[in-house]
Formats: structure tokens, C-alpha cells, sequence
């Protein structure tokens, strides 16, 4: 008798259980131009065609090369994954907008998780990813990736009209954005572990007013290096009483202010550590 696999498994469970579902994968390569998007070797060109077949819990896995996809990744798959395929030196595979004006990718579903891609935005007023644009989504992880930009607006946004509830942003490296590398307002959000160079009068981490019962947010261990005297590291805004967690960052050159905050005392920051030869204030208290 053929021994059966997980995958069997929970397809057989799948009659009684309709909601459960064990995702596919799907490859996409650059230098391949496959039909079907099932193997490697017959993997799809572009993402876009990659998402236009992938249901919820689905992988998408996406070879190194430079993806040009003509208008945002519109991700309204639940649980989808994109994944990126490169090496541990270096971020091979790079999603960038060549002409048209769009945010690289939009993310309007829970539990997506994008890792080891690399974004770059050149069009002003548009970001690398915009999480939450339509509703409020739960859960999303982005991690490993890179971020670089000569215009863009953000590298990853979550939440402005809608909330990104236990969003987690760790392990990402963010290089030049013109507003902020990181805006983060949103419940229980989590910004860890990651490396901004920020750009003259704009800001590395944006974390505004935690308004609206968007609290329990965690900001700690990231770098931040300024490189003018207008830029500021990270930007704290008024918050709810025990709402914002900041603590272990390092910033350094910035010269507006290496960290902002309000004195409303409802915040917890502790051992931040801050240095300025830009002339700007190591830690910028706003009453």
C-alpha cells in the first residue's frame, strides 16, 4: 500500500473541513518565460501572472533578476507568501517601477508574509508597500528584505485611515526615502532589527499619534544614521497611556533630532542610545 504523504493527508481532511487548505507553490523567473508557473523550469516571467493564479496560503516563489511589473502587486490573497530566491550576501531579486507612477506593492489581506526582496522606488509620492489601503488587515510579516529608493515616499506603510493590527517589520535594510523609511500606526505593531539610512529633512522610523485604541506598539533595536543637519531618526507622536514600547535603538547623525518625542509621560523608552555632530538634539522633547 502507497504510504501517504501530509499533503494527501489534508487534502482527504479537506472534504470534511472545506475552510482548511493546504497552499501551492508557483515560480517565477525572469530568464524563463514558463507557462504553467509549476516547476522551475517552466516557471512565469513576472509576478504579476504568478498572483493572478495563486489562491489563499499560496507561495510564490521568485528567482533573482530585476521585475519591472508595470503597476502595483495588488496582494489580496490571505496567507499568501512571496518569497524571494537569493543568496545570503546579497539581495538578487529586485521589484522597481521603471515609467509608470504606483506603489511597488499593495497588501490588503491577513497573515501575508513577503520576505528576502528587494524593492526600489523611483517615483515621488509613491512607496515600495502600502498595507491596509481598503480595510483593516491582520498580520503581516515583512522580513529580509531591501529597500532603496531616489523618490519614493515610504519604504513599507502600515495603516493610515485602516488599522494593520500585529504587523511585524524586522530584519530589513532601508536606504533614502523622501518621507520616512518606516511609518508604523497601527495595533500591536512590532518594528525590530532593522538598518535606515535616512535622507536630509525626512525621517528614519515615523511613528505618529497612537490615536484611536491603536496602542500596544514595540519599537526597539533598530539603527537609524542621519546624514544631514534636518533629518530626524525616529519620530514619536502623542500616545495613548502605556501604548508605545521604544527602547534599544541606536541613532546617530541626525540632525533635527535623533529621537522626537512628545513629554505626554504615557510612552516607555528606555536605553536608546543617541549621538549628534549634526548639531541637532540627541532627544527633542515637545511639550
Amino acid at each position: 500500500m502507497a504510504k501517504l504523504r501530509t499533503k494527501d493527508l489534508y487534502n482527504m481532511r479537506n472534504e470534511y473541513e472545506p475552510s482548511i487548505r493546504w497552499g501551492d507553490d508557483w515560480f517565477v523567473d525572469s530568464a524563463v518565460s514558463g507557462t504553467s508557473g509549476k516547476s522551475q523550469s517552466e516557471a512565469f516571467a513576472t509576478i504579476t501572472e504568478a498572483l493572478a493564479v495563486a489562491q489563499d496560503y499560496d507561495t510564490i516563489w521568485v528567482a533573482a533578476g530585476d521585475y519591472d511589473e508595470g503597476a502595483a502587486l495588488a496582494i489580496t490573497q490571505t496567507g499568501l507568501k512571496i518569497i524571494g530566491q537569493s543568496n545570503s550576501n546579497q539581495m538578487l531579486t529586485m521589484l522597481y517601477s521603471s515609467s509608470a507612477s504606483h506603489h511597488l506593492m499593495t497588501i490588503n489581506a491577513h497573515n501575508v508574509e513577503i520576505s528576502n526582496m528587494g524593492f526600489y522606488q523611483t517615483k515621488d509620492t509613491y512607496s515600495a508597500i502600502m498595507c491596509s489601503t481598503t480595510a483593516s488587515f491582520f498580520k503581516i510579516w515583512i522580513h529580509d528584505c531591501r529597500f532603496t529608493s531616489s523618490a519614493g515616499e515610504y519604504g513599507v506603510h502600515f495603516g493610515t485611515t485602516y488599522d494593520s493590527p500585529d504587523c511585524l517589520l524586522e530584519n530589513c535594510k532601508f536606504d533614502a526615502w523622501q518621507t520616512a523609511a518606516i511609518y508604523c500606526y497601527c495595533t500591536r505593531g512590532c518594528v525590530r532589527h532593522n538598518d535606515v539610512i535616512t535622507v536630509a529633512a525626512k525621517i528614519g522610523i515615523h511613528l505618529p499619534a497612537t490615536g484611536s485604541n491603536r496602542g500596544g506598539l514595540m519599537c526597539y533595536k533598530n539603527n537609524v544614521l542621519g546624514v544631514n543637519s534636518t533629518d530626524t531618526g525616529i519620530s514619536v507622536g502623542a500616545v495613548n497611556a502605556g501604548m508605545l514600547f521604544l527602547s534599544g535603538n541606536l541613532v546617530c547623525g541626525c540632525g533635527t533630532a535623533n529621537i522626537s518625542q512628545f513629554d505626554n509621560g504615557q510612552y516607555c523608552g528606555t536605553e536608546n542610545y543617541a549621538s549628534s555632530t549634526a548639531g541637532g538634539a540627541i532627544i527633542d522633547i515637545d511639550n
